[in-house]
């Protein structure tokens, strides 16, 4: 959380608050019901953050939910985009 001044008002963070239901999710998860890779809109490498970055702010590209692949990142599943390249 941020807090905004010495009143501690707190600042909205754009993050849901899971922790409310996270056993339910996690259920729902567990047998399949839901499939979060269905969110994800892009898949990029770790080099290109910098140009992402601006075309997410600038909401280009129609960019939702981005996975940032690693050296350590799992090789690609199935239900995810192709590895877009954004050359600077």
């Amino acid at each position: 959380m941020m807090h905004r001044g010495e009143g501690g008002g707190l600042i909205g963070n754009d993050q849901a608050p899971v922790h409310k239901s996270r056993k339910h999710l996690l259920g729902i998860l567990e047998k399949g019901e839901l499939d979060p890779l269905q969110t994800v809109s892009h898949r990029v490498a770790l080099g290109d953050l910098n140009k992402v970055c601006y075309k997410f702010d600038a909401k280009e590209d129609a960019m939702q939910k981005v996975f940032v692949k690693t050296e350590v990142s799992l090789p690609k599943a199935p239900a995810f985009p192709d590895l877009t390249r954004y050359l600077l």
